[in-house]
């Protein structure tokens, strides 16, 4: 083998390494990776998302014409649209909370970014969508919101029973007091 032909081998080796190893990271990342390519239609989703989106037997061509929109409820899709937009065409990032169509997600909201990938001459060639499952800190949320809306109310009722109390404290007084005066006058 000659010098050239031993350098070719070295350079594919080390491409097919690199390529192995991108594999192992975007499959082994615990968060739901997709990439749209620069018209906007999906292209693939890594392995995390698959199994989020129930995704697992499809074969790449599947996964390729599946549609991304069903997942996510309707009232989502224009400001995600509008975010792809931009990405495309302004090369911006920006970032957002979804929610899910019951049973076609794991979890039910998630927090997620758009990224503009460019090439050389920073033509934007990709969009890679990144999302983190939130369900559990949501549904926190929602927990904290509905404690703290009950504990509000019992505030309220018991402020609203202080101040009853004062008004017929008051009212007992003025009535005493009218009492005295029909006692005196008899």
């Amino acid at each position: 083998m000659t010098i050239v032909e031993e350098n070719l081998v070295d350079e594919v080796t080390k491409l097919v390494q690199k390529k192995r190893m991108f594999e192992l990271i975007l499959n082994n990342a615990p968060l739901c990776i997709k990439w749209f390519d620069a018209s906007g239609k999906l292209i693939s989703i890594n392995k995390t998302g698959r199994e989020e989106h129930h995704l697992e037997n499809m074969s790449e061509k599947e996964v390729a014409n599946w549609d991304y929109w069903s997942c996510i409820k309707p009232e989502y899709h224009e400001k995600i649209k509008e975010s792809m937009k931009r990405a495309l065409e302004k090369g911006e990032e920006s970032s957002f909370i979804l929610e899910h169509v019951e049973g076609t997600s794991t979890g039910r909201y998630c927090y997620s970014y758009i990224t503009p990938v460019k090439n050389d001459k920073d033509v934007v060639e990709l969009l890679l969508f990144v999302s983190r499952d939130i369900t559990k800190e949501k549904e926190l949320e929602e927990k904290e919101k509905s404690q703290f809306s009950e504990i509000e109310n019992m505030n309220k009722a018991m402020v609203d029973r202080e101040l009853k109390m004062v008004e017929l404290k008051q009212e007992i007084e003025k009535l005493q007091n009218q009492y005295k005066e029909i006692d005196k006058k008899v």
